[in-house]
């Protein structure tokens, strides 16, 4: 689903993608994206709340993750839905086995990641920037 759609083409696009509804939203997105998906879920869906990006430049939150529309929060309650902040210290105890698991995905070039990389240090603000905006695919990389 592209985020970048206005509300009503993202919605209609996650009704296409998902025609069952979501039972499971890891959410690290926040904004239009977020509250599209979630007028999607099914009843007793999980949605774990890892990062919002498209709220951090909006000057009004002061609360993480920002409220939801009452509506929405009341058709949630309604359905069981449950919205759990994640924090991944919570399961620092599980570090070294994650790592082992990793390290051998790695080494099987099973694990692919995608990164937007900009060369030189002279441009970390314009990557930053572009980071907030979105304009990136995957992690953003600034080569020294």
């Amino acid at each position: 689903v592209n985020y970048k759609q206005p509300p009503d083409a993202l919605a209609a696009d996650l009704h296409t993608k998902c025609p069952e509804g979501v039972d499971v939203y890891f959410d690290n997105v926040g904004g239009e994206l977020s509250l599209a998906v979630l007028r999607c879920c099914n009843a007793a869906a999980r949605v774990i709340v890892c990062g919002q990006i498209a709220n951090y430049e909006n000057a009004r939150s002061t609360v993480y993750p920002d409220p939801l529309p009452e509506d929405l929060r009341a058709h949630l309650h309604t359905l069981g839905v449950t919205r759990t902040r994640y924090n991944v210290l919570q399961h620092y105890a599980h570090w070294p086995e994650a790592l082992q698991s990793l390290t051998a995905l790695v080494h099987l070039n099973a694990l692919h990641t995608h990164e937007t990389e900009v060369d030189g240090l002279e441009k970390i603000g314009a990557a930053f920037v572009d980071l907030m905006k979105g304009a990136n695919v995957g992690k953003m990389v600034v080569k020294c």
